[in-house]
């Protein structure tokens, strides 16, 4: 289910009274509930004592309130997408109510309705009614008057009298990012880049090397941008997203820059992350690859059954020999692929 696409204030202005749509159905886990508990210290019974609460009032054990209205800045980008502003905040909630429990195991889902839409300085403030309903009951679980403010540029920035719009950085054909550290490795050489105790550190010739023989190695397995931004609607990606499974380390900024220069996205993702979370966010960020710290090549494997678009592994081993059988060694891989890389159109 595709999010509505909405281009601009004015259109959404136009909106104004109307329902926007839903988001699809999510399931709520006794898991759910308790990391919730323990990350806010909400402990109460009806929530984590799953005997307790089965022979309690409402038959099951019930999600908290704030979990339900907590899960709106997950479920609503999947209902509307409001194109023409560099960023959002949310900037709070004029009126919350909990009307019915929403029992562990639930369905639940999100409808948006627009109800008011004001100029303020450098966006826009809209309020949204926020719905969520659990699948078959005869009530909303919740019901919320959502503040949201939308900024054409970021807080506090002053764009230069001949500063590029975005719709010009987006149509430039000359700006790249692997230029921008070429120029900077030309400049600045022999320069310490990284810090680190023995081999970890490096000069920015040495980076910008390694930066180029890893891109050259990601789009030699396939990865790359397959449809341009203007085949594309706004949140959709033509890209192949590559998911940072890593260390704080010289090898993750590498592949970083390198997912840069290779019209690739990166994402990062928490390396304390259980193999379930590690599927949830993946999935969500449609990874189709993924490169590991050997030291989590054990969460990987047990997650990569659920992970179905992933087609590529790189592993970061220090030894040369993976954990996981279907991965490439990161370093045998810069190790085959010699230091040369096209300038390309930015990502």
């Amino acid at each position: 289910m595709s999010p509505r696409i909405i281009n601009g204030a004015d259109e959404l202005k136009g909106l104004i009274g109307e329902h926007l749509g839903y988001s699809p159905y999510v399931s709520i886990s006794q898991e759910q509930v308790n990391q919730f508990a323990d990350a806010t210290g909400d402990h109460q019974w009806i929530h984590i004592d799953v005997e307790r609460a089965t022979a309690g009032p409402f038959g099951a054990p019930i999600a908290h309130g704030y979990l339900t209205l907590s899960l709106g800045p997950a479920l609503y980008p999947q209902v509307v997408s409001i194109g023409g502003f560099s960023m959002g905040v949310n900037y709070g909630t004029n009126k919350v109510r909990f009307m019915s429990p929403v029992k562990v195991g639930s369905n639940l889902r999100l409808g948006v309705k627009l109800l008011d839409v004001t100029d303020i300085t450098g966006g826009i403030q809209s309020t949204m009614e926020f719905t969520f309903e659990c699948e078959g009951a005869d009530k909303p679980s919740c019901v919320a008057e959502v503040v949201f403010r939308s900024y054409e540029q970021h807080l506090g920035a002053q764009a230069p009298p001949n500063a590029m719009t975005a719709d010009q950085v987006h149509d430039s054909s000359d700006v790249a990012f692997i230029d921008i550290l070429r120029a900077v490795a030309d400049a600045r050489g022999d320069a310490r880049c990284i810090s680190g105790p023995g081999s970890t550190s490096s000069t920015w010739a040495q980076f910008i090397e390694r930066v180029e023989r890893a891109s050259a190695a990601l789009n030699a397995l396939g990865l790359g941008c397959h449809r341009e931004r203007n085949e594309l609607a706004h949140h959709e990606s033509g890209q192949d997203h590559l998911a940072l499974l890593m260390h704080n380390s010289p090898q993750c900024l590498e592949l970083m820059c390198a997912a840069f220069a290779s019209r690739v996205a990166p994402v990062n993702v928490n390396h304390r992350y259980t193999a379930d979370e590690l599927v949830d966010t993946s999935n969500y960020a449609h990874a189709t690859a993924v490169a590991v710290h050997s030291d989590y090549a054990d969460v990987l494997t047990a997650a990569l059954p659920r992970l179905p678009h992933v087609k590529v592994v790189i592993e970061v081993t220090g030894s040369g020999d993976t954990v996981i059988s279907t991965a490439h060694d990161y370093e045998t891989l810069l190790n085959a692929r010699p230091p040369q890389l096209e300038s390309r159109q930015a990502s």
